[in-house]
């Protein structure tokens, strides 16, 4: 089963859907309704939510489904971002099924929360990134970068956290220029400008006021969730081992496809920094880090070769997944 992901042929996409049903079963048995975090939902995601449980009657059932849908569609564009880029040598269906699989591990990544709808954004935005190595005038393009940013951050607030990974981004694909730093900032602010505004004309102005519109820094208190804990080891492994051989082949790799993982390694440490914005800490805000970790990943899949390696590493990683979410260990 492990080699069926390693090429994509036209089953494999089935193939990936039933793979879905299995690692997420148990959500969907087990519905729950919208997660709320006080420290980092945007105006936009609360409004959203209310809108949605009107609607639907407060169902949970309808939150997890969609939760579910946004998950594999996360996990179908990450992939064909990936092949798009080459940043293998042949096109694989490897990060979508680490993505499907390793999301599975945390509770917290697969019900419907601000962090979760940041994440399916974070896919165009990252893509946008890697073309900017390609881009003879970039400052349309920034701008429109920035603003998908701030979009993001009406949703999410740590996602204004994401101008650094901007500003790193035209470090490593483009000469610097200062002016396309600034359009940058101009592009996240846009989104708050209008809704400033929007609010102004409609004599809402007070409860603008009351809104927190930066992220603020804190430090971080974990909780002692011994499950949360294995999980994040059960992801760590075959990501360090992806790094491992990134780093391994990294000078023979073609320029651009370097920048790539470089890029996606200052993704990873910008995400990290949303521990800090939080000092009650959930570890539902990492479901962004899935978005670099899938792909690292896929590299240690890539790189293992022997049938019988791939197939029991697989079926250990099942095993342990399905012990942890139905014998709630």
């Amino acid at each position: 089963m492990f080699n069926w992901f390693r090429s994509g042929t036209p089953y494999t996409f089935l193939l990936l859907a039933l793979y879905t049903l299995v690692v997420k079963c148990y959500y969907f048995l087990h519905p729950m309704g919208a997660v709320m975090h006080a420290a980092g939902d945007g105006l936009l995601y609360r409004w959203l939510v209310d809108r949605m449980a009107n609607r639907w009657n407060e169902t949970q059932t309808g939150f997890t489904f969609l939760a579910q849908g946004i998950l594999f569609m996360q996990a179908l564009s990450i992939n064909s971002m990936v092949n798009h880029y080459r940043v293998f040598p042949k096109t694989t269906y490897f990060p979508a099924m680490c993505f499907l699989l390793f999301s599975s591990f945390m509770p917290g990544w697969n019900y419907f929360s601000a962090p979760l709808i940041a994440g399916l954004g974070m896919v165009w935005v990252c893509s946008r990134l890697i073309r900017l190595y390609i881009t003879q005038s970039a400052r349309e393009e920034v701008f429109n970068i920035g603003l998908a940013i701030g979009l993001l951050a009406m949703i999410y607030l740590p996602c204004m956290l994401f101008l650094l990974l901007l500003w790193a981004a035209l470090l490593i694909n483009r000469p610097f220029r200062i002016v396309e730093w600034i359009i940058a900032i101009l592009g996240i602010l846009c989104p708050f400008y209008f809704m400033a505004v929007l609010f102004f004309l409609t004599g809402r102005w007070p409860l603008l006021m009351t809104e927190r519109l930066l992220p603020v820094f804190d430090i971080p208190r974990f909780t002692q969730n011994y499950r949360q804990w294995i999980a994040l080891g059960m992801l760590l492994l075959p990501l360090l081992y992806g790094a491992f051989r990134v780093q391994q082949h990294f000078f023979k790799l073609l320029i651009q496809i370097r920048k790539i993982w470089l890029l996606l390694g200052v993704y990873f440490f910008v995400v990290l920094l949303l521990s800090f914005t939080e000092s009650h800490f959930s570890l539902d805000s990492w479901i962004l880090l899935l978005l670099p970790a899938a792909i690292y990943q896929a590299n240690a899949c890539w790189h293992i070769h022997k049938n019988i390696v791939g197939n029991s590493l697989h079926a250990f990683f099942l095993a342990v997944l399905l012990v942890m979410e139905w014998m709630k260990w």
